[in-house]
């Protein structure tokens, strides 16, 4: 089989005590709330739980009005089944907002809190008078605050959360609001639309906020960050930006309120943001005038008019300044890069600050979601790596990872055209529309990178290409490529284009047959003639067929190139055979010499009946799907 053929789509297819604690279990009663469960509403469960306990909400449930404070310490509360819904109804607890959580170590999942007014004009959907509190998947909107602190919380975690459309409109409430404590962080949330309030307000004495989406929209709030009192501030990843309807010039501001003895740091850092500002004027970062640490800003993109940073003695490395965002190559409304963005490859190693690295390693994903971020080259400036898209991370909520909504592009097995795990080093095809100008096959050995005008990244990484067309690539993993959740992406057009996150294992054979058939393209190695109805094997000789999906081999091969004659690539998994159900001795599985991805497996006939018989071939334990091949007298 020639390495022609493949290109063709119809082919393809602690001491003692410790550990004596770490085997006690830990976890306390489970609650269940809602619809024909134990308890109606979540503030009966509130009330009759104990530390340690979860309470788990249904959210099939009417939950309007049911406003409480929650004492114990250490809760999990979750929804289940979807989001938890709780409308304020014009109730309140103790004139403070939806929930005031008063225990410590609480973690919140899964909830949409809205509604929240109180006589003081600063209801909030949680009020937090605990400490170490962890809010996560949650839904903050149409409240006078979103989330509001008090002092000495401990740390503070928010994260895989929107805030939306909160505030009174008095300037005082926010969409996120929290007082002076240790610690706050704030990672993969989009905060937007707020009502003439911040998007983010902290005094905390650190503030931790990392690939957030913070939007003023068409609402009118104020500051996009606001930490009043200064701390030690990093600011990583996210994307700035302000529209022409806020009340406010300034994106991001410091120490405005002055200093304070909780907050002994002053020191501010940002890094690999992207800031857009669409009014006419206004001010990227400011900082107040006595704050004498200089600021680190280094690889952001500043697209608008506006000055960049009001520090003289800042620190200013790798920076893009653009009077808009076309001028900076940024898609519109995803703040992603185009190829030819003046900020691909042009920024600054990145660096640390005190042993704290400050490499950006995700990407904010709408909505409210996050993906890993690899390095393509140099690093690029902003908030965004060109064709370096990761998988979904692994601790996101189950709605940022899932996979069952249909891709824009299907990743299967070239051999097989099945999808599930595929192997590192094994050929894919891609189905989809628009995936590369024309029609066009690799010309030689190793492969190209790009063909027909497309490159295919798999996780930062470029794929070798066979083939490519406006309908279909057939493509090489990278042989060195990790078990796991991985991000193809299609480049075309100077573009981010069609995407799929797929699993990769160690191994998922597939033997590669004829176009609309199950007949493997097989070899009688007696005569090297092609196994068929009138060219059959017979029992004791041998059979060759061609595999790919075969996992790691030894000694091995870079992707791209061919397999060498000699010395020749062993599948280094073990490997079995059965033909019609009959064991067939596998003499040999390795790659197939002079061919890319591709693996031969020398089969010998065990006795047979004649006829047409199915084949299947495992490799680690993994079975391919079955093929015929014909067996004669």
């Amino acid at each position: 089989m020639s390495g022609r053929a493949l290109c063709r789509g119809g082919t393809l297819r602690l001491g003692l005590a410790g550990a004596i604690l770490a085997a006690l279990p830990l976890s306390g009663a489970r609650l269940e709330v809602g619809p024909g469960k134990p308890y109606a509403k979540p503030c009966e469960a509130f009330s009759a739980a104990s530390p340690g306990d979860t309470i788990e909400i249904d959210a099939a449930g009417d939950y309007d009005g049911d406003v409480c404070v929650i004492r114990p310490d250490n809760l999990t509360i979750r929804g289940v089944g979807g989001r938890a819904k709780i409308d304020a109804a014009g109730k309140h607890a103790q004139g403070k907002g939806i929930w005031v959580i008063h225990g410590d170590d609480v973690t919140v999942e899964n909830i949409e809190f809205s509604g929240a007014k109180v006589p003081d004009r600063n209801g909030a959907g949680i009020r937090i008078e605990g400490r170490n509190l962890t809010v996560r998947n949650c839904y903050f909107h149409d409240n006078e605050d979103g989330i509001l602190g008090g002092a000495d919380q401990g740390q503070i975690v928010i994260e895989y959360s929107e805030f939306a459309r909160n505030g009174y409109g008095s300037g005082y409430t926010h969409n996120i609001y929290i007082g002076h404590t240790q610690r706050f962080t704030l990672r993969y949330c989009y905060s937007h639309d707020g009502i003439s309030g911040h998007l983010v307000k902290s005094r905390a004495a650190e503030n931790y906020i990392l690939y957030n989406l913070l939007d003023t929209g068409d609402g009118t709030s104020s500051y996009e960050i606001d930490l009043p009192n200064g701390g030690f501030a990093l600011v990583l990843g996210n994307v700035i930006r302000q529209g022409v309807r806020t009340e406010n010039s300034v994106l991001l501001t410091y120490r405005e309120e002055g200093p304070d003895e909780r907050n002994p740091s002053e020191q501010l850092i940002v890094v690999h943001n992207t800031f857009i500002n669409e009014r006419p004027r206004g001010t990227f970062v400011r900082l107040a005038p006595d704050v004498a640490t200089p600021a680190l800003v280094r690889n952001n993109i500043f697209a608008g008019p506006g000055a960049l940073v009001s520090q003289p003695s800042a620190q200013l490395e790798g920076n893009l300044a653009a009077p808009d965002p076309a001028a900076a190559g940024l898609v519109p409304d995803a703040y992603r890069l185009r190829q030819d963005s003046p900020a691909v490859d042009a920024g600054v190693e990145p660096g640390d600050f005190g042993g704290l690295p400050l490499r950006p390693v995700s990407h904010y994903l709408p909505s409210a979601c996050g993906e890993g971020r690899a390095l393509v080259g140099r690093y690029d400036v902003g908030a965004f790596e060109f064709g370096g898209r990761m998988a979904p991370l692994g601790e996101a909520p189950d709605r940022c990872r899932s996979t069952s909504a249909e891709p824009a592009v299907a990743v299967v097995n070239a051999a097989t055209f099945t999808p599930g795990p595929l192997a590192p080093g094994s050929l894919v095809s891609l189905f989809g529309q628009g995936l590369a100008d024309r029609e066009e096959a690799a010309g030689s050995i190793p492969l190209p990178r790009t063909l027909a005008g497309t490159m295919v990244m798999l996780d930062g990484v470029p794929l070798p290409l066979y083939y490519a067309s406006p309908g279909q690539i057939n493509a090489q993993l990278p042989v060195e490529a990790a078990s796991g959740k991985s991000r193809v992406t299609c480049i075309r057009a100077g573009l981010e284009g069609p995407d799929a996150v797929v699993t990769l294992a160690e191994a998922n054979p597939g033997i590669f047959t004829y176009a609309a058939s199950d007949r493997a393209v097989a070899v009688n190695n007696a005569d090297w003639s092609l196994n068929g109805p009138q060219n059959p094997v017979r029992p004791g000789d041998v059979v060759v067929v061609y595999v790919t999906g075969q996992g790691s081999v030894d000694p091995p091969v870079p992707t791209g190139e061919a397999a060498p004659a000699a010395p020749l690539s062993y599948v280094e998994l073990p490997a079995s055979a059965t033909i019609g159900g009959e064991t067939a001795q596998v003499l040999f599985l390795g790659l197939a010499p002079g061919m890319v991805g591709v693996a031969q497996a020398n089969l010998l006939i065990p006795e047979l009946p004649p006829g047409k018989h199915a084949l299947i071939l495992s490799v680690g334990g993994h079975s391919s799907p079955p093929v015929r091949i014909h067996v004669g007298p």
